[in-house]
């Protein structure tokens, strides 16, 4: 466990991040639904890419 802990407290952040991360995207979805008439592709669109990016950063904290 002595060695671990670097690990697990990126992977704590990285959690920390994601959380608060997915909350903003709901927040923008819905802000762009209805004010700024932004098409569902757009949205799917950011969502792939911030899944993607969470995806990407976790494979590099290992």
């Amino acid at each position: 466990m002595g060695r671990a802990w670097p690990v697990l407290v990126l992977l704590a952040f990285t959690q920390f991040c994601t959380s608060w991360g997915s909350l903003t995207i709901i927040g923008v979805q819905v802000e762009m639904r209805s004010g700024l008439g932004v098409s569902a592709d757009a949205i799917a669109a950011l969502v792939w890419s911030f899944s993607f990016s969470i995806a990407v950063g976790a494979l590099l904290a290992l």
